[in-house]
């Protein structure tokens, strides 16, 4: 509310014609309606109704008072409108009508490029870049945080010696301290791959730089029920339609890169080549080269203007 709210029992007052009707249109009693005018008028330091008469009637400065209130708040209330007219404007509104074509909208903006860069931002972050305490994506901040809160995930990426010294030596001149603005990465920073199986099944995979968690769910929608899995939670839940069941599992994994992933694929693989290829894999090689393909397909598709590709024979 823009105004307080003493302002509106006042015009409630003038334009009701008494304080008994002012007072029940915001459920209030005659006597608290009449409190807050008082109060009002002792603010102000004139007063704002004749009460001698048997309705209330405006003095001379009331009056004044009533004309220039009236016309702040319908100001206010044309601004509001045009302000929220320009929003409107401001808007991109993507809409599709017609039958569905296969056809996507291309990758439009690529955020992390030098013409988004903050003005006057060095090609390394530790070059006394002026732009540190409110860059998100300000390099030492990130790494030395994570060596702090999550052990050195990334920290061990950009130096093998991980305490503050080695970690800002190694972001000083290496390509990890570099400005995001600045370099030479082409990857994306924003896509929706869409599938389709054979059986008719749909997926869609959606990737975002710009979220606070990162972490990699999975939603899987079916006639009878729902699974969904966050990964960085350890975290599956069944829904059954039917009967209303949820099932929550909390999974247990081993330390390490990708929730445990990393460690118990390279154990996979050991065990295969330890067995002469003998052993059963969780994941056949075929499975996941047929993944990489995807990802191989869909690059080709944002490359080529959202091209449809179909996956039999691609790569061959």
């Amino acid at each position: 509310m823009m105004f307080k709210q003493v302002i509106y029992y006042f015009i409630a007052v003038v334009e009701e014609g008494s304080f008994s009707k002012a007072a029940k249109k915001y459920y209030l009693s005659q006597s608290a309606i009449s409190q807050q005018i008082t109060k009002l008028e002792n603010d102000l330091g004139f007063l704002l109704f004749n009460r001698k008469t048997y309705y209330p009637t405006l003095t001379k400065e009331g009056k004044r008072y009533y004309q220039l209130v009236k016309k702040l708040m319908n100001d206010y209330q044309n601004e509001y409108e045009d302000l929220k007219e320009n929003l409107k404007k401001d808007v991109l509104t993507i809409g599709i009508t017609g039958p569905f074509e296969k056809k996507h909208v291309p990758f439009i903006v690529r955020h992390f490029k030098e013409e988004n860069a903050p003005e006057d931002a060095p090609a390394y972050c530790l070059d006394g870049c002026v732009h540190r305490d409110e860059c998100p994506y300000f390099a030492p901040r990130f790494y030395l945080e994570d060596l702090e809160e999550k052990g050195g995930t990334f920290a061990k990426v950009v130096s093998l010696q991980t305490d503050k010294k080695s970690l800002l030596d190694a972001l000083k001149d290496g390509p990890y301290g570099r400005c995001v603005y600045h370099c030479d990465n082409d990857v994306v920073d924003h896509q929706v791959v869409n599938l389709e199986f054979d059986n008719g099944v749909t997926a869609s995979m959606t990737m975002c730089a710009f979220t606070n968690k990162c972490e990699r769910i999975i939603n899987l929608m079916g006639t009878k029920g729902q699974i969904r899995g966050n990964m960085e939670e350890n975290e599956i839940i069944v829904e059954d339609f039917a009967s209303g069941n949820t099932t929550k599992i909390k999974v247990k994994v081993p330390k390490g890169g990708h929730s445990g992933s990393d460690v118990s694929m390279m154990k996979d693989f050991v065990e295969l080549v330890a067995g002469g290829g003998t052993a059963k894999s969780v994941s056949a090689a075929s499975e996941s080269i047929e993944s990489h393909l995807m990802a191989l397909a869909a690059e080709d598709s944002r490359e080529h203007n959202g091209v449809v590709y179909e996956m039999k024979g691609y790569g061959k």
